[in-house]
C-alpha cells in the first residue's frame, strides 16, 4: 500500500511540473508557440498557442508580433487584420481520492485565474484516505488573417505599421 501511494505521488508531482509560460517561438509540431500558413502572396494566417500559464493578452500580443515580423520578412511595411478569432479551453486536470468508507466533499476555491477543486473526505466510516487537488486549467489560442501592403492603405485607421509593432511589442514582451 505505502509503495502504490509513493508511486501515486511521484506521478502527481510529475504531472505538475511545467517550464513556464509559452516562449514565443516558433511551435513544434502538435506544440506550443507560433505558426503561420499563407494563403495568397500578401494574405497569411497566424496562429499562436499557449499553454495553461501563458495570459490570453500575451498569447494576443505573441500574435500580433509574429504577424508584424512575417510582414517585414515578405518586404511589406504594414499589415491589416482581416479576421481575429481568440479560443479558450477549459480543462480539469488532477485525480480524485483514495480511501475506503469515507464520504467524499467537494470544495472549489476559485482565484482571479482558475479554480481550483479539492476532494477531501468527511471522515465517516472506517479507513483512510489520501486525497489529490483537482486543478482547472485555461489556455488560450489567437488565429489571426492578415493582409499586408506598401502603397497607402485605402482605410489607415485599421492598419498597424509593422516596424512599429515590432518596437512596440518587443519593448513590452
Amino acid at each position: 500500500m505505502k509503495t502504490t501511494i509513493l508511486i501515486l505521488l511521484g506521478m502527481l508531482l510529475v504531472a505538475c511540473a511545467s517550464s513556464g509560460p509559452t516562449p514565443y517561438a516558433p511551435a513544434p509540431e502538435n506544440g506550443f508557440g507560433y505558426h503561420e500558413d499563407p494563403l495568397t502572396s500578401n494574405r497569411w494566417r497566424i496562429t499562436f498557442e499557449g499553454n495553461s500559464l501563458t495570459r490570453s493578452e500575451k498569447v494576443q500580443d505573441y500574435t500580433l508580433l509574429r504577424a508584424a515580423e512575417l510582414t517585414l520578412e515578405q518586404g511589406y511595411d504594414w499589415f491589416r487584420i482581416a479576421d481575429r478569432n481568440t479560443d479558450e479551453e477549459r480543462r480539469v486536470r488532477g485525480s480524485s481520492s483514495l480511501g475506503v468508507g469515507s464520504i467524499p466533499v467537494i470544495e472549489t476555491r476559485c482565484g482571479v485565474v482558475t479554480c481550483t477543486s479539492v476532494y477531501t473526505h468527511s471522515g465517516a466510516g472506517i479507513g483512510t484516505s489520501i486525497h489529490f487537488p483537482m486543478r482547472e486549467t485555461t489556455r488560450y489560442t489567437t488565429r489571426i488573417e492578415i493582409v499586408m501592403g506598401n502603397d497607402t492603405p485605402e482605410s489607415p485607421d485599421d492598419i498597424y505599421d509593422a516596424r512599429e509593432t515590432v518596437q512596440t511589442l518587443r519593448g513590452r514582451l
